[in-house]
């Protein structure tokens, strides 16, 4: 309980702008959350590639009986092929489209997320006529008064 408390009032710390906490560079360059992050994008992609299965099974996506690869004979069954089936959808028997759809998901996601993120750079506002104009009537005065003190 005291914990949930804590992330609570973190939270609202977060959101009321009294912690400035630039999350990507946290998260990029914590291990830990990098790894979940890392797997979350995998279980996505097996996510997409059921879906797909699903929408081969009932008639809307074709190649159900195209075959990626068919390991069905080898002890696939056992409690690591199950684990590895049941979290990141990689089963025995897995059709073309599915292993293209997980393989055309993970390229590009993986790719943004490893990609170099620079910093971001403000450009400076545009000086107007009236900006010019004024700075201008400045400059001049305070010339004008150098010269009468001088």
């Amino acid at each position: 309980m005291l914990g949930l408390l804590t992330a609570v009032l973190i939270g609202l710390a977060i959101y009321r702008g009294v912690v400035h906490l630039n999350l990507s560079v946290f998260f990029r360059f914590t291990g830990a959350a990098l790894i979940i992050i890392i797997i979350i994008i995998i279980i996505a992609a097996g996510v997409l590639g059921y879906g797909v299965h699903d929408l081969q099974g009932a008639g809307i996506l074709p190649g159900l009986n195209t075959l990626a690869w068919d390991i069905e004979g080898y002890r696939v069954t056992a409690w690591y092929g199950t684990l590895i089936k049941g979290i990141f959808n990689l089963g025995p028997r897995m059709t073309a489209l599915e292993v293209l759809t997980d393989v055309g998901y993970l390229v590009p996601t993986m790719f943004l997320f490893w990609r170099p993120v620079g910093p971001v750079e403000v450009a400076a506002p545009k000086a107007t006529a009236t900006d010019v104009s004024e700075v201008t009537m400045v400059s001049a005065r305070s010339s004008a008064v150098s010269e009468t003190s001088a």
